[in-house]
């Protein structure tokens, strides 16, 4: 009798099946990651916008110009990071 080595089409079924479960489950992983990475680099720039409104004020001893006002600019600016989990600036 010879015996026959091919794989049967059950078997690449089988193995197609158990590939696309992997990757329906590291989908929702890397999608994660992600979303924290580009929720990490937001706050970076946010945090060093706010150094560097800051250095400028310490500098010149007011606040840089802003297309709504200086004031009204920092206003809001500085209270996202009063009520800010992420930034302690």
């Amino acid at each position: 009798m010879s015996r026959n080595t091919a794989f049967a089409l059950v078997e690449l079924l089988v193995v197609i099946a158990v590939v696309g479960m992997l990757i329906a489950l590291l989908l929702p992983a890397v999608q994660t990651a992600r979303e924290t990475a580009r929720r990490m680099q937001c706050n970076s720039k946010i945090r060093q916008l706010a150094l560097a409104v800051q250095t400028f004020h310490s500098t010149y001893e007011r606040f840089p110009a802003a297309a709504l006002g200086a004031r009204k600019f920092c206003r809001h600016y500085f209270a996202y990071f009063q009520y800010s989990s992420h930034c302690s600036v």
